[in-house]
């Protein structure tokens, strides 16, 4: 699939992602910003080198005073992870609040194609990394 269709594949399931789909949430790590999950059961190969992953992160109601984002309850990413060279991009992300279950639009809806980013050790993205690609070698 090319780049144009992962986008568009990508755009229209974001949406119904947390409520239609059979998503499998499987907590990953939890800091101060919140609890952070990722979709066990949609992972999507994009190449034969990257694999396409749902994040979650629901925020503390710390981290939610500290950044005056009181209505915000959590986001929804879907991340690129390049396994072999350890890199790592954001293609698109949600906010979503707790009253409704649809994107809030006074925040920013990501969608775009970044540059890749090396994945720093003993973070939430190293958690995912090593999760999301140890499964990758079992499949």
């Amino acid at each position: 699939m090319n780049r144009v269709g992962v986008l568009i594949f990508i755009s229209l399931t974001i949406l119904t992602h947390t409520t239609v789909l059979g998503v499998d949430w499987k907590f990953l790590q939890e800091n101060e910003k919140g609890e952070f999950f990722y979709d066990a059961e949609n992972l999507v190969p994009l190449s034969e080198k990257t694999i396409g992953v749902w994040l979650k992160v629901v925020y503390s109601a710390k981290f939610k005073e500290q950044e005056g984002l009181k209505d915000l309850h959590h986001t929804v990413g879907f991340w690129e992870i390049h396994c072999q060279d350890r890199m790592i991009r954001l293609l698109l992300s949600s906010h979503f609040s707790e009253d409704r279950p649809e994107e809030i639009p006074s925040l920013p809806r990501v969608f775009k194609t970044p540059d890749w980013e090396p994945i720093s050790t003993n973070t939430v993205l190293d958690e995912l990394y090593i999760t999301i690609c140890k499964q990758l070698r079992k499949i």
